[in-house]
């Protein structure tokens, strides 16, 4: 594409037909190789929700955060509950950006819903996992890294602190990621 736009460009000079107009960069460099899209097609890609999607995340939110603050004993049910409410937000959020086929007998329908029940499963998981991994064992490891102690409060509200995060890093999927 690059050699094209370059020899048509050098074919207007020479016959001295009108100026050359800038390309746009995507076009310019369409040939040149992208590793991180080449060795890693499943990565999770920016996607800004809209406003009103944006404010039902928080909403939700909202809701579980007040579950995991107020409840004496809830241990990790805002957490799964999260889960399942953003699993199904990521999921509807993948079906509006790329719909299924309309015809149930089409063979690629059944691919594309297992590729999008995928994508919305390892994001899901991938995204607990850096937050567990944030929230309990980071700091274990930097306090034992640095000899210090943890705070009190930090051991016992361990649940609450993984509730808190892990719904913050699934919203926040759920508003930019797809």
């Amino acid at each position: 594409a690059y050699n094209a736009i370059l020899m048509e460009n050098m074919r207007k000079r020479l016959t001295g037909g009108p100026a050359v107009q800038e390309q746009d960069n995507n076009i310019r460099f369409a040939d040149r190789r992208n590793l991180l899209q080449e060795y890693a097609p499943w990565r999770p890609r920016v996607c800004v929700e809209e406003t009103k999607a944006l404010m039902i995340n928080g909403a939700i939110v909202a809701c579980l955060w007040a579950w995991a603050l107020l409840s004496s004993d809830c241990r990790l049910q805002p957490l799964q509950m999260g889960t399942m409410a953003f699993f199904i937000r990521i999921f509807l959020k993948l079906n509006k950006i790329n719909p299924s086929p309309e015809n149930p007998e089409n063979p690629d329908k059944a691919k594309m819903d297992k590729a999008k029940f995928l994508r919305t499963l390892g994001l899901l998981v991938g995204m607990l996992i850096v937050a567990i991994t944030l929230v309990t064992f980071v700091p274990v490891n930097l306090a034992q890294l640095f000899k210090m102690a943890l705070p009190a409060w930090m051991l016992t509200k361990q649940t609450v602190l993984v509730n808190l995060f892990g719904t913050s890093i699934l919203a926040a999927t759920a508003c930019f990621l797809r």
